[in-house]
């Protein structure tokens, strides 16, 4: 039924059925009186509600070998979202991965951002720290990764790892923080069950690590997409380019703000609960620990617009470099100085008294949204933190995933022999938040989107300002060239690729295993 409807009464529908605007972090929000006009995308929602997510209600109160209803999760996303439409041979390929979790852990830490990010650098090897091995009980927590670990309940176990130069592991330490218990648990260690057992535990704290990222990145965008989209209004060349952002970012915001971070004050106290990043029955964060972390968070990153993932990371991109780290997202990364000059120059060529005008306002209004420590001065800062963490937001797809194998969200509750309904929910919410993808929105993209607008036709059917398109397809076929590149390197090796391609496949082609360089966090 919602297919029938025009943009406007689908938003209308959508807002009446229970998904009002939070405001997620108390303060932060628009302006009043100068909210920017909310752009909505039907596709996005009706990509949404074709997943079934009822099939998780299969598993609840069965032993959590039971795994009938995570594959049938699985399934309905792979064939509502048409993931192994550009696959060759797709019938070999593990879009959920295998129970190898000690080279699991490798390839993420060694190819996406989110979970790279929470590693520091020892010696010749790596660390992965979740609590002080000299004092587990010490809460002063030097890096991001170690405070989101705090913030875990009673309940959880805290996985630290060492690992050599190739991303093999060498150590794993445990403490249970319930029982007080801190135990060696591998020294030297080789692949083997208790191995495997333990580098499950490590993939679940580093992927809700990443949740925490991911949905914070959600209200930044939402600000920031907003706040050009209203400062350049009287720039025509400028509004247009802008408003290719803020489509449907309000749309995700609520997902945020009704799903991950519920705010304290909503009406039906179980909602609050069942909060997947903030609340006792979500991932296992305790709310009041965590929310001022994701806020300070948030901080940070406006007051380092230049640097944005150097805010998340400890490991500075030439170490990264040498080490063979993020290899393919710091070639994304590397053209984005470039390219905010190139496009900020573009339009100042347009019209250089209206870029001055929207510029200035741009700054002021982001102040003005509970943000007053923005260092944001300028359209190339705008674009320079836009681009860096949608190149990092894309990476989202892969390490989601992991949510609905059996292996990984058994440490929700891992003390329960069965799964519940919060386990059900929990998978259901977060494979949620992956449908709907649209393939010409990545980042550099240069395609107009006039979908959104409820018009005919789609992308290419007009263009942008003839500098401001000149730039941006120079720029699309560079980021287009990345990702061919890569993709025909990684389908070199076809058992490496059907096995591990779920998660190296982040950086193809647009649309390749349902994947994108999100232009924003519209997926």
């Amino acid at each position: 039924a919602m297919a029938e409807l025009t943009p406007e009464e689908q938003l209308e529908a959508f807002g009446k059925a229970g998904f009002p605007l939070n405001e997620v972090f108390e303060g932060v929000k628009f302006p009043e009186g100068k909210d920017p006009e909310e752009i909505f995308y039907p596709y996005t929602f009706n990509n949404v509600v074709q997943l079934n997510t009822q099939a998780t209600l299969t598993m609840v109160t069965k032993p959590k070998s039971y795994d009938e209803g995570l594959k049938a999760l699985q399934t309905s996303y792979i064939e509502t979202q048409g993931v192994g439409s550009k696959i060759p041979n797709s019938e070999d390929y593990k879009f959920f991965g295998t129970n190898r979790h000690t080279e699991n852990i490798k390839y993420l830490l060694k190819t996406n951002p989110f979970i790279a990010s929470a590693l520091t650098k020892k010696g010749r090897g790596f660390e992965l720290i979740a609590f002080d091995s000299e004092d587990p009980n010490n809460e002063d927590n030097p890096n991001l990764y170690r405070k989101i670990m705090g913030s875990f309940d009673a309940s959880s176990h805290r996985v630290n790892m060492k690992f050599n130069s190739d991303m093999e592991i060498t150590r794993i330490r445990v403490y249970d923080k319930g029982s007080g218990i801190l135990i060696d648990r591998i020294s030297r260690c080789k692949s083997n069950e208790d191995a495997e057992y333990w580098a499950s535990a490590a993939i679940y704290s580093l992927v809700t690590y990443a949740q925490c990222v991911h949905a914070t990145i959600h209200v930044l965008h939402y600000i920031l997409t907003g706040a050009l989209d209203y400062s350049s209004q009287g720039f025509d060349a400028m509004n247009q380019w802008a408003q290719a952002y803020s489509t449907h970012i309000p749309f995700k915001y609520r997902q945020v703000g009704n799903l991950l971070f519920v705010p304290d004050d909503v009406d039906d106290p179980s909602k609050k609960d069942a909060s997947v990043l903030t609340g006792p029955l979500g991932l296992g964060l305790t709310g009041v620990t965590a929310r001022p972390i994701y806020q300070e968070l948030l901080n940070s990153w406006v007051e380092n617009p230049s640097d944005w993932f150097g805010v998340l990371s400890e490991i500075s991109p030439d170490e990264m470099k040498k080490s063979g780290v993020l290899t393919e997202f710091y070639k994304h990364h590397d053209l984005v100085p470039d390219f905010a000059a190139d496009v900020a120059g573009a339009l100042r060529d347009i019209d250089q008294d209206k870029y001055a005008v929207a510029e200035e306002r741009l700054k002021d209004y982001i102040k003005q949204c509970g943000l007053e420590s923005s260092n944001i001065a300028t359209l190339e800062d705008w674009i320079k933190i836009m681009s860096v963490s949608g190149i990092t937001h894309g990476s989202t797809i892969s390490y989601s995933r992991t949510f609905a194998t059996p292996e990984i969200l058994r440490w929700r509750n891992i003390a329960s022999n069965n799964w519940d309904k919060d386990d059900a929910s929990s998978a259901g919410s977060i494979i949620a938040t992956l449908c709907g993808m649209d393939e010409h929105r990545h980042v550099m993209m240069n395609d107009t989107d006039k979908k959104p607008l409820g018009l005919t036709g789609g992308p290419g059917e007009d263009k942008y300002a003839d500098k401001l398109q000149d730039v941006l397809d120079e720029y699309a076929e560079k980021a287009s060239e990345l990702k061919q590149t890569y993709q025909e390197k990684i389908m070199e090796d076809k058992e490496e690729f059907n096995e591990f391609g779920w998660i190296l496949s982040d950086f193809c082609t647009d649309g390749f295993d349902g994947k994108q360089l999100t232009i924003t966090t519209y997926i």
